[in-house]
């Protein structure tokens, strides 16, 4: 037993108490101290304090077992730094308190160690620096394999770069690397030290053959986007110079924490682009792609600057391709020309609008716009500005080939004008000054072309370099000139063919700079990163936008005449010729005109009609429709001189194709139709008008529906209004003898007249206060194209189309008014039959009881219908109140209540069907 324990003590400690061994170093010894038992002490001297220099240190000489001649090594650690061999010990001043210089310092005594200068190049450990072949610079691992620190070393490093060696394989069971070693067992090193640094290597060669795969991948397959190609080629080269500049500063390897060191920013680099493949897998398009990284960008935004700038970069990269297609649809940076129909970008699709009547083309230049496959950093508006400014182009490029913008520039013009993403503030400024240039440039161009119809040649020319200011025909110019154009081409063909491999050349530079330290970014100012789409693209897509607008609107204007084909619609289509207006309903409606029905014999113009409500037979021939409208366009047309700009261009025949024509009607339609006492019996009648283009770009195929529309409903309340007038007369003649039925009879036709004209009247007022509004704005647009005006294509278009949904909204023809538009057409029904009744052509004898359910029932829809006016115009105040928003004070463009209320004014100003 232990003689510690004894005394049945465990818990004793022992030789507790006693007196330290060292407190009598002095005194000879036989037991063996446990700190100097090798030191040996013989050759010290003596100290002796009695003497008056006794603090001052004595000079020691040298051991006996010392030889300083030797090289002295001090292997402390494995990482310790080589010592130089001291030649010798340099006598130390007189003074203890002497300080010695830096210099001497650095001569005198070896530098002090410590963390931060693990990776000072100048500062290199013993054992992997010079170390001696036959020292134990090995180790066996518990595979018996001799690991040397070097080899170690790179083996790590060839793990972290994603490749094979004797200590680590991949695995492709785990899909990971695995090693071949104990790690918790490699001496020299703190076990959990090194499993850290091996799972980091483990994870950046995992990554690595991850993307080494997603490239693979997406340059195998062929249905990969363009987008994605770019990016499999980023990741290329960004690989390629990592592990370019790993290998070369590699060499200097000395510890783990210089290679944890050296894979500090490419792991990250690397995880980075790895969050990308997996953020854009299983996408299809272009646009999701870029859209997709955007929003990586953007998450990245306050990370590391020079990730971000990297990030920045790649995002550049990736969109340049979708950029480009996009600078071809809008016509600007260094591509010539216009995309073919098969080359549009994605958002734009070309289709063919056909009408339903003629079966071909109405809009030649049908572009369809599809704002789900854009970027989602394009805002909407600018999108649409996009679109419209690349559809005007193509518009331009069919009337006017030779307009400057649709031109070839010179390089500088060009490059004025490239899609580019700005990342700092300086590259935004020098983007709108170069926007500016090119809009000055061009209106100067734009402004000679309009005179002279010639596009101006400096326009070309524009490149300040000695060969573009002259003739660009080498043939045609001097000898001298020549010359230069051959030295020209002669230094172009002598440049260096790019080399292979280089594709993304920014990539590699701006890789190299981040892993050598740097933060590659040109020192400016960074904008936030939602800002960039619009500070980037804006510039360039608002002047392009303005100047190909002012283009398209005085081709539209000046050289189409697009107000004379406006007014054109506005005189027949929406009844605003009066004498157009009294001939047609004299020429359907009026009872003394000769019928050609069943006849062959040559009527002249004006003399026979369809007697529509006089006759018993319906609906008439199609021969008869033509000789009863027979000449009716074209007189009143050429005879009235309203429209002098157009009368040179159709001397034999009107403008559009303008007549009379059968419309197409569905076997319901048809049916209601073959009742001459319905409101419907002269829905075939239509006017038949197709637009020139580039007219049909203002004038679309849908305005022609809506323009339709209203003419079907006017020529409605012309036979209404020719019904009133005729029963008016009629009454007098038929119940001239009848004074009991008289005063009844009076009462229904003062009713039916005031119902009637009412209505009629509420949509001649709504017409022609829209319409005079939309005029307003055609003068305003007009002006702008000597001014700054911002109007465009699509602008006009879209006011053209407002000034009709008003119409319609204030003639009940959307389709929420289906139920208010068919009550108005059971009334106007009901007075036609009352009308009939009162013909005194008719022989029928008409009853009492009859006339007076005909009366009742006419009451009856008209409290119903204005109970529902007024309903409805309740609950759109309601609505107003609601969201706290009020009527439009512009008494033109006032909306459906308005117009409401102004009809209920006009049927039922003192509330008789409300109380009756």
């Amino acid at each position: 037993m232990d003689e510690r324990f004894e005394d049945g003590n465990a818990f004793a400690v022992p030789n507790f108490g006693e007196t330290s061994s060292l407190r009598n170093l002095d005194q000879p010894s036989t037991a063996e101290t446990i700190l100097f038992n090798d030191l040996q002490l013989d050759d010290v001297p003596d100290l002796d304090f009695e003497k008056e220099n006794d603090l001052y240190l004595p000079e020691l000489s040298t051991p006996n077992n010392v030889h300083i001649d030797d090289a002295v090594t001090l292997d402390i650690l494995s990482n310790s730094p080589v010592v130089e061999p001291i030649e010798s010990i340099p006598t130390l001043p007189d003074d203890v308190w002497f300080f010695p210089s830096s210099t001497e310092m650095k001569q005198t005594f070896p530098s002090s160690r410590s963390w931060e200068t693990f990776n000072d190049k100048h500062v290199l450990t013993a054992a992997l620096e010079a170390g001696d072949e036959d020292s134990a610079t090995g180790f066996l691992n518990s595979a018996g394999v001799e690991t040397h620190s070097k080899a170690l070393l790179a083996n790590l490093l060839q793990l972290g770069l994603g490749r094979e060696s004797a200590l680590y394989c991949h695995s492709e069971d785990v899909q990971s690397f695995v090693p071949l070693i104990e790690e918790d067992q490699v001496p020299g090193y703190n076990p959990e030290a090194f499993r850290n640094l091996s799972s980091s290597m483990i994870d950046c060669g995992n990554k690595t053959r991850s993307l080494l795969k997603f490239i693979h991948s997406t340059q195998s397959s062929v249905t990969s986007p363009q987008s994605l190609t770019v990016l499999a080629a980023i990741f290329t080269d960004t690989l390629a110079t990592i592990h370019k500049n790993l290998d070369a500063r590699s060499k200097s390897l000395c510890s783990i924490l210089q290679l944890r060191l050296l894979f500090e920013r490419p792991h990250i680099i690397i995880s980075c682009l790895i969050n990308i493949t997996r953020e854009v897998a299983n996408v299809r398009t272009d646009e999701e792609v870029i859209s997709r990284l955007y929003k990586m960008v953007e998450d990245s935004e306050s990370r590391a600057p020079w990730l971000r700038r990297l990030m920045l970069r790649i995002l550049a990269l990736v969109s340049k391709p979708w950029l480009e297609s996009v600078s071809k649809w809008l016509g600007v940076g260094t591509h010539s020309g216009l995309q073919r129909h098969d080359q549009l970008p994605s958002f734009v699709k070309r289709g063919v609008t056909r009408d339903g009547d003629s079966k071909i083309n109405v809009e030649d230049f049908d572009y369809k716009f599809e704002p789900q496959l854009l970027p989602s950093f394009i805002a909407e508006e600018d999108a649409q500005i996009m679109f419209d400014t690349g559809q005007s182009l193509r518009l331009l490029e069919t009337y006017q080939p030779e307009h400057p913008l649709l031109g070839q520039r010179s390089r500088s013009v060009a490059q004025l004008t490239s899609l580019d993403w700005q990342f700092s503030w300086g590259d935004v400024e020098r983007v709108q000054a170069k926007a500016r240039t090119y809009e000055f440039i061009l209106e100067q161009t734009i402004s000679d072309f309009n005179l002279s119809g010639k596009k101006r040649s400096p326009l070309q020319a524009f490149d300040q370099s000695p060969e573009r200011n002259h003739n660009h025909d080498p043939v045609a110019c001097s000898a001298e000139i020549a010359k230069e154009y051959i030295s020209a081409s002669v230094s172009a063909f002598e440049r260096p063919l790019p080399q292979p491999g280089c594709g993304i050349p920014d990539t590699s530079s701006s890789v190299h700079c981040l892993l050598e330290g740097g933060n590659d970014s040109d020192g400016g100012t960074a904008p936030p990163i939602s800002l960039l789409p619009g500070i980037s693209f804006g510039p360039v897509i608002s002047v392009q936008a303005h100047l190909t607008n002012r283009a398209c609107l005085r081709l539209l204007f000046k050289e189409c005449r697009l107000r004379s084909h406006l007014s054109l619609l506005r005189h027949y289509h929406l009844f605003g010729d009066g004498v157009f207006t009294s001939r047609l309903s004299h020429a359907l409606f009026d009872p003394g005109l000769q019928t050609a029905e069943h006849r062959k014999e040559h009527f002249a113009a004006g003399t026979s009609g369809l007697r529509l409500g006089s006759r018993d037979t319906w609906p008439p021939a199609s021969s008869e429709v033509r000789l009863a409208l027979m000449d009716i366009l074209t007189d009143n047309y050429h005879q009235n001189n309203q429209f002098p700009e157009l009368l040179s261009s159709f001397r034999n025949a009107l403008p559009g194709g303008l007549s009379f024509a059968i419309r197409e009607l569905s076997e319901d339609e048809s049916q209601r139709c073959m009742n001459p006492d319905s409101i419907e019996a002269l829905d075939f009648l239509k006017l038949e008008y197709r637009p020139p283009p580039p007219v049909d770009t203002v004038i679309t195929s849908s305005i022609l529906l809506k323009y339709d529309a209203i003419f079907n409903l006017l020529l409605r309340a012309t036979r209404m209004i020719f019904a009133l007038n005729k029963m008016f007369l009629d009454c007098k003649i038929r119940f001239a003898d009848t004074p009991k039925l008289r005063s009844f009879i009076q009462l229904f036709r003062i009713q039916s007249h005031h119902f009637v004209v009412a209505t009629c009247t509420h949509f001649s007022a709504n017409l022609q206060a829209n319409w005079n509004h939309f005029e307003e704005k055609l003068d305003r647009i007009e002006k702008g194209l000597d001014q700054n005006s911002n109007e465009g294509l699509s602008h006009l278009r879209d006011h053209h189309e407002h000034a009709l949904d008003q119409m319609m909204s204030a003639l009940m023809l959307r389709k929420q008014d289906a139920q208010l538009m068919g009550l108005l057409e059971d009334i106007f029904t009901l007075v036609l039959l009352f009308a009939r009744h009162m013909g005194f052509q008719n022989a029928i004898p008409v009853e009492e009881s009859h006339l007076r359910d005909l009366h009742e029932k006419f009451q009856e829809k008209v409290r119903t219908f204005v109970a529902a006016c007024r309903e409805l115009n309740e609950r759109q105040k309601q609505r107003d109140a609601k969201s706290g928003t009020q009527s439009n004070n512009d008494s033109i463009e006032e909306g459906e209540d308005n117009a409401l209320d102004r009809l209920l004014l006009k049927l039922d100003f003192e509330r008789f069907y409300q109380t009756s």
